[in-house]
């Protein structure tokens, strides 16, 4: 037991210095390193202590920590005296890192400016340049898209506002004819029209646009809510202001959208996108071609190459395609996408119309620059664009600016009756040039007088497949301008003649002979008979018709002209039926019935 005062009090200092290490450790984060008076003070402090303990216990020290100890109780003390100098150093070190006692002096701070070099100019900032991803022409920004559905009957023509469009898509509507899907973005006209009614197919192709702004007269009562509850903004004539009628037409032909309204009216219209087009310079190959036609059972387009506009120009049913603001309808870019052609599930008229389906893949005839490019082409589902290319497998590239015409086309769609004439087989074949030459079993080569060729929209086809064709045309002004879309054709001739009275050169004898939407202008009384005369043992009678459709506001001219196909139509001889020949999208069982009870129907009426 130690009773010595003095090294009472060193304990005592060393435990409050135990203390003022406990208080400071909390407040590592505030204090400052001591300076060098700091330091002395501790090492003085130090110093006193390892004196004080070597006068009362002298063998205690470096040296005497390994010596002998006299007596046990002498080295416990020892032990503890030991423990306290260990203790006094640590304590001492820690406080001379962060006590404040004695109070340390705060440095004074002083900043002095030092001279920066002047920041360097950034680089000029070339502003990206944008390229419409519809037309891949040059422009100053993307704006919202604006798509219109508008007519194509002969009565609808010439358009206004078409030709502003950057893509026109021809689509399949009820009747054998066409309607125009046009995609305004990066101009949009002063006036468009006329505007008519949306189709089914149109809910497939509006969806690749994001959430376009549509502008449509109406539709089917079972579609009109399908169409305004799809992702559009609804601009439907009847919702919004912008449209008025042009009475100098005849209605429902005569409305006409104003565009600057209906872009007033497309507030939250999506921007223009990318949806699968690619531009640039033409892929390699290529087959140089003048001019190329394609068909609708009642509409046929023909594209012409001008090196000198650099644009392919559009026919339409053997006329100009003229718009009443910028002359004849033409495209840098035609693109004629085979396709499947089914039936929509909403009626129009009473009967379902067509319904072109754009998503799938399959082949397709892309037009540029005076060539024809086969490519195919893939759209995995709605919401994402068409992509097209090459057959090697490469981006087909369309030509910039000008806009791009879509044409998608499949098989005809009208039903084929067959029948049977003494001595000959004749049959009707409908559905499609290639269920004539399919039934008949035609190869190239054969010869095929047509009758009733007018602009020769239906000669075309068969000429492609290389037949030997006379086409028999009564009116000199058709038979003119069936020459002219013909001219391509070094084995098509084109004669101005009536065809119950028209003779031949020689004893000829032909394959095939087939009349295209023109049989019922036959004299009845004789036309089964002068078809007898100039086939050969075994040939073949094609002929193929259209019905009429009769919308209750259209043109009251077709309803009375139907007296007449009534009066002159195809007269069967009692007790015949009628046979189904084949169908053009296959010989299923399902399209022969649907064929055969059309004709049984036909044949019941007549």
């Amino acid at each position: 037991m130690n009773h010595d005062p003095q090294a009472r009090r060193q304990l005592r200092r060393i435990d409050r210095w135990r203390v003022i290490w406990a208080a400071s450790r909390n407040h590592l984060a505030s204090r400052s390193i001591l300076a060098d008076a700091q330091l002395a003070f501790m090492r003085r402090v130090q110093g006193a202590a390892q004196r004080n303990l070597s006068r009362r216990w002298p063998r205690v020290g470096l040296a005497g920590i390994s010596g002998r100890w006299p007596m046990a109780w002498t080295r416990k003390k020892a032990v503890a005296g030991v423990s306290g100098l260990l203790a006094v150093g640590l304590v001492a070190g820690l406080i001379a890192a962060f006590a404040t006692y004695p109070p340390a002096p705060k440095p004074l701070a002083v900043w002095a400016p030092v001279a920066k070099p002047p920041p360097k100019p950034p680089p000029p900032r070339h502003p990206t340049q944008l390229f419409s991803p519809f037309t891949g022409e040059r422009i100053s920004a993307l704006r919202p898209v604006l798509v219109m559905k508008i007519d194509n009957i002969v009565y609808a023509r010439p358009h206004t506002g078409l030709s502003w469009a950057d893509i026109v898509y021809v689509l399949p509507v009820e009747g054998g004819l066409s309607r125009f899907m046009a995609v305004f973005s990066n101009h949009i006209p002063p006036v468009i029209g006329p505007v008519r009614s949306a189709r089914e197919d149109d809910l497939a192709l509006l969806k690749q646009f994001g959430r376009p702004a549509f502008g449509f007269s109406g539709a089917a009562a079972a579609l009109l809510p399908f169409v305004e509850r799809s992702r559009i903004v609804d601009l439907y004539s009847n919702r919004v202001g912008g449209y008025h009628r042009d009475y100098r037409r005849i209605a429902p032909y005569n409305l006409y959208a104003r565009g600057d309204r209906l872009r007033a009216e497309a507030r939250g219209a999506s921007k223009a996108r990318d949806i699968g087009f690619r531009f640039g310079a033409a892929p390699a190959g290529g087959r140089p071609v003048a001019s190329e036609s394609v068909s609708y059972p009642a509409a046929s387009f023909t594209f012409r190459w001008s090196a000198a506009k650099h644009r392919w120009l559009v026919w339409m049913d053997g006329a100009r395609a003229e718009t009443t603001d910028r002359g004849q309808l033409a495209a840098a870019t035609v693109v004629i996408q085979y396709t499947l052609v089914r039936t929509s599930r909403f009626l129009e008229y009473g009967k379902p119309p067509p319904y072109a389906v754009s998503t799938g893949s399959g082949t397709a005839l892309v037009l540029r620059d005076g060539k024809a490019y086969r490519a195919r082409w893939s759209r995995l589902n709605a919401n994402r664009g068409t992509t097209f290319t090459t057959t090697s497998g490469r981006p087909m590239t369309f030509a910039v600016a000008g806009g791009a015409l879509r044409y998608p086309s499949a098989g005809t769609e009208l039903v084929g009756c067959a029948g049977r004439i003494p001595g000959r087989e004749g049959r009707h074949v409908g559905n499609g040039h290639r269920a004539v030459v399919q039934a008949e079993d035609q190869g190239t080569g054969d010869r095929l007088p047509e009758i009733r060729c007018a602009t020769g929209k239906a000669t075309i086809p068969l000429a492609r497949r290389g037949f030997q064709i006379t086409c028999v045309e009564i009116g000199a002004d058709l038979a003119a301008v069936g020459r002219q879309n013909l001219a391509g054709f070094p084995d098509v001739e084109v004669i101005e003649a009536s065809f119950e009275t028209w003779q031949p050169h020689g004893a000829a004898a032909f394959d095939l002979v087939f009349a295209a939407t023109a049989w019922h202008w036959i004299d009845p009384a004789v036309r089964y008979r002068r078809a007898w005369e100039l086939l050969r043992p075994g040939g073949h009678l094609a002929f193929w018709t259209a019905a009429h459709v009769f919308p209750a506001c259209g043109d009251p001219f077709f309803r009375d002209i139907q007296s007449v196909y009534d009066e002159i139509g195809e007269a069967l001889p009692p007790g015949t039926r009628w046979q189904v020949a084949a169908v053009a999208n296959g010989r299923n069982d399902w399209a022969r019935a649907k064929a055969q009870r059309e004709c049984d129907r036909v044949a019941h009426e007549r």
